[in-house]
């Protein structure tokens, strides 16, 4: 027996210890599911050269001609048949021709399979100079629409500084170039331009695309085909085919080894030949685009070269811009009205009312009314708790002159919180009424000044909210030096140097404690932690106290 036989020994022990999860899982980590592809040609080859040397019988040279000759049949075989699948698809796709006019039609994507190429997601106004693109998705109820730009970068940073942006639904993505062989290593990032993503819907007349894709096999091969249909506004269709094979590799490469399935979880085993993914059947010289660029061809448009892209008129997107956010505000002042009026009426998540608490000054005639329906909400417990920790949450991002208007009856909603709480006796609400656990409004009520510190003093002592207590009193400042400062020198004393040590130690320096605090004891980075916050006094704006990192950079 060819003592090359050793290294089918070895790929079985291997693959046994694999199996086993406790060890698997150090051997997943080092890469033992691809030593199969060098132990395993390692031992054919090792028998084929022991036969020529007359080690051993010369029939055994007849299994590496098996190995190596059988697998050379098979991807051969797989090569031949993306040349048959290249042909009938260039053979569908040759004649369709779709009349289309960028100037006086929009193009729409029509979102379709999971898997499939989005065509709302711009590459065609990167690269065939089409003015816009836009997007229809049915599952993204009042933001289906949606459109993609290309914008100058200026333009973009200046979006970027907006605080309603992303609340609106506008996005800004930079993008990259494919050079070379289409791979991630031949990428190149576009410096000069951004693609601006926003709710619009399209006003010229819609030529529709949507691209369906399915999962097969033919002659063993795994394929993704895709049928992309384009409607033009008169009904009629046109079908574009095309898709991706997964050939195998021209050089045997056994993957035989064990996994962590994170999705199942599950641990599990699998033996097969490496393939070779993404070989598109559309034959555009682009590895992942070739579907985009028979798109593009069928619909009469011309490559741009990345020197020559146009972007929109700044104004003009700029103007896209507000009317978007505008609709947006629109949309969020109707929802807290049913909201105020009925707090059972709608179902809840932490961003309906983003964009309004982005953009305050539009809750300021809705503030006495906010102020009754969180009363009522207090006043009812744990039936209105939901839509309680929103209201508190939109009360917190009312405009200092409004907070600062009703700051009486905010303080006056934790002595009725507390009788709530003890009213009902629950005892899985471990004595915490849902107002206790609202730490935005924490945040926020030091900027009441004195009369806020018996609330806060109250939910440091129980321990409730102990970060957003801390930024409270931060922003109160030297007011609350005297009452709160004993116990935070406490905590500075006795807690372990991490991230709340470092907003605590600001909190000391707003408050004036500097001193009191002593030199800092950091088991890392104590001299950056010590330069960081070197200019930090009681004269510094409030506005630190919500984010100490932003001081830190």
């Amino acid at each position: 027996m060819p003592k090359s036989f050793l290294f089918f020994a070895a790929t079985g022990l291997l693959f046994l210890l694999q199996a086993l999860p406790w060890t698997g899982i150090f051997l997943m980590f080092v890469g033992a599911p691809f030593w199969s592809v060098a132990l395993v040609n390692a031992g054919f080859v090792g028998t084929g050269v022991e036969a020529i040397l007359g080690r051993v019988s010369r029939g055994y040279l007849l299994l590496p001609v098996a190995w190596f000759g059988g697998y050379a049949v098979f991807a051969a075989r797989d090569q031949a048949t993306i040349v048959a699948l290249r042909a009938d698809v260039a053979a569908n796709n040759a004649p369709v021709k779709v009349p289309f006019d960028p100037q006086g039609q929009a193009l729409v994507g029509i979102k379709g399979s999971a898997e499939a190429h989005d065509v709302a997601d711009g590459w065609h106004v990167q690269n065939y100079g089409l003015p816009v693109v836009y997007g229809y998705d049915s599952k993204r109820g009042a933001r289906a629409w949606r459109s993609n730009r290309l914008v100058a970068n200026h333009a973009c940073r200046a979006l970027n500084s907006g605080p309603g942006m992303i609340h609106a639904g506008i996005f800004t993505t930079w993008f990259h170039d494919e050079s070379g062989g289409g791979g991630y290593a031949d990428r190149k990032l576009e410096r000069r331009f951004c693609m601006v993503q926003q709710p619009e819907q399209p006003r010229l007349p819609a030529v529709t695309v949507q691209v369906e894709q399915t999962k097969t096999t033919k002659a063993g091969m795994p394929l993704r085909l895709t049928t992309t249909t384009v409607t033009t506004p008169d009904g009629r269709r046109h079908v574009l085919r095309g898709g991706s094979a997964s050939p195998l590799a021209r050089f045997p490469m056994p993957i035989i080894g064990c996994f962590l399935n994170s999705g199942g979880p599950s641990w599990d085993c699998d033996a097969g030949f490496h393939r070779t993914g993404f070989v598109p059947l559309n034959d555009a010289g682009s590895r992942h685009r070739g579907d985009p660029v028979a798109l593009a061809s069928a619909l009469g448009l011309r490559p741009v070269a990345p020197a020559d892209r146009v972007g929109s008129d700044p104004a003009f997107v700029a103007d896209l811009v507000a009317a978007a956010e505008a609709r947006g505000i629109a949309v969020a002042v109707a929802d807290l009205d049913r909201l105020i009026a009925d707090p059972q009426s709608m179902g809840l998540n932490g961003n309906d009312f983003a964009l309004l608490r982005a953009r305050p000054e539009h809750l300021v005639p809705l503030a006495p009314r906010l102020m009754d329906a969180l009363e009522s909400a207090v006043a009812a417990g744990t039936s209105q708790t939901s839509a309680g920790r929103m209201l508190a949450e939109i009360v917190a991002a009312l405009p200092d002159s409004a907070f600062v208007a009703h700051g009486p009856r905010i303080l006056a909603l934790y002595p009725r919180a507390t009788q709530a709480r003890l009213a009902e006796k629950r005892e899985w609400q471990r004595e915490q009424h849902w107002l206790e656990d609202s730490g935005h409004l924490y945040s926020r009520i030091g900027d009441l000044g004195p009369p806020a510190l018996p609330v806060l003093m109250d939910g440091l002592m129980r321990k409730r909210r102990v970060w957003e207590i801390t930024v409270g009193l931060c922003r109160m400042g030297v007011p609350a030096a005297a009452v709160a400062g004993p116990m935070l020198l406490a905590r500075w004393a006795t807690r372990e140097p991490d991230r709340a040590d470092q907003g605590l130690y600001l909190t000391l320096l707003r408050l004036g404690l500097r001193d009191s605090a002593g030199p800092v004891k950091q088991r890392y980075k104590s001299e950056w932690f010590k330069t960081a916050w070197a200019t930090v006094t009681p004269a510094s704006p409030r506005e630190i106290c919500n984010d100490f990192q932003m001081v830190a950079t």
